[in-house]
Formats: structure tokens, C-alpha cells, sequence
């Protein structure tokens, strides 16, 4: 599949979009992690609203991946926010859409926003992931690493950690 797909900046004409691969992305990677109750409540409708917000967002670079018109993956980052804003980047969301995963999408998709960074003048990076979360080994894969930096977050009722991973130099070969 790879090579087979479009990576490209967003638009507002894709907010709907991204907001159903995000909520999808949710309610299939964290089933079993993140309480069903809280999952259920989340609608692409107020998503929609909010990556409107994101893609306008200066500090702010979503790409997404796409085939004949038809988008199944994106990726969301920008500068280093709060405990990890001593990072020069940070990825903020990547989704792919469950029955398109491990088709080299995500990959592509980080090394766009890598590329993206670089030119920016940045050289490393971070991503805040799900300690419980399989998908954990994408990072490793593409070379990210765990760090000592964690925090916790409460979904509904139940509190999880986060971790995160970090790149200290994003131009991938």
C-alpha cells in the first residue's frame, strides 16, 4: 500500500472527515482501556468543531492521507505544549482508520510531519501515548523512544497514564 496514497496538508474542507477517523480511531484502539461510557459520548459532529479550530491554528500542521478522494488517516502536530514544551515539535493526534492499519499510512504520515518540522528549522520531537495502548510499538518502530515523562489523565471516571516518546532527531532515513 505504500506509495499508493496522497499525503497532504489539510483543509477545512476536512474537518468532518478527520473528526470521524478521530473518533473511530478512539472507540477502536482504546475499547477495553478508556471507559465505553466516555467513548460512546464522543460525536463526530463536535470534533468536526474542533479540528475546524486545529487545522486554523497557526502553531498547528495537519496532513492527511487519502485515495481517489477518499481520507483514512491524518496527523496533527505543532510546537511543544506544557510538560513537553521543551521539545522543539510534538505530534498531537495520529489516526489511521482501523481496517487500513499496518499499511506503512502512519509511517507516512509521520515522516510529512517530520519533513514539515525540519523545514521549520526543528530537529526532535515528542508524542504523548497511551501507556495501556498497543499501538505503542509504532513509536519504537519509527525510531521514537520512551522517556522518564509521564502524566495522568482521567477519562470519565478512570484515571491513565500517559508516556511519552521522543524523537532527539526527526530527519528519518
Amino acid at each position: 500500500m505504500e506509495n499508493n496514497f496522497d499525503i497532504r496538508i489539510a483543509t477545512e474542507y476536512d474537518a468532518y472527515n478527520i473528526a470521524r477517523i478521530h473518533v473511530g480511531g478512539w472507540q477502536s484502539a482504546y475499547k477495553g482501556i478508556i471507559p465505553d461510557d466516555f467513548l460512546s459520548q464522543m460525536n463526530v459532529e463536535t470534533f468536526t468543531g474542533k479540528w475546524l479550530r486545529n487545522i486554523n491554528e497557526e502553531r498547528s500542521k495537519v496532513f492527511v492521507a487519502e485515495k481517489g478522494g477518499e481520507m483514512f488517516g491524518f496527523i496533527s502536530g505543532g510546537t511543544g505544549v506544557d510538560e513537553l514544551s521543551f521539545y522543539e515539535s510534538e505530534v498531537y493526534a495520529l489516526y489511521v482508520d482501523s481496517d487500513m492499519r499496518s499499511k506503512g499510512i502512519g509511517n507516512a504520515l509521520l515522516r510529512a510531519f517530520f519533513r514539515s518540522q525540519l523545514e521549520l528549522g526543528f530537529s526532535n520531537c515528542a508524542m504523548w501515548v497511551l501507556k495501556e495502548n498497543s499501538y505503542r510499538r509504532f513509536c519504537q518502530k519509527m525510531g521514537g523512544e520512551t522517556t522518564d515523562i509521564k502524566r495522568e489523565k482521567k477519562y470519565g471516571e478512570k484515571k491513565l497514564i500517559e508516556v511519552a516518546y521522543e524523537w532527539k532527531n526527526i530527519n528519518l532515513k
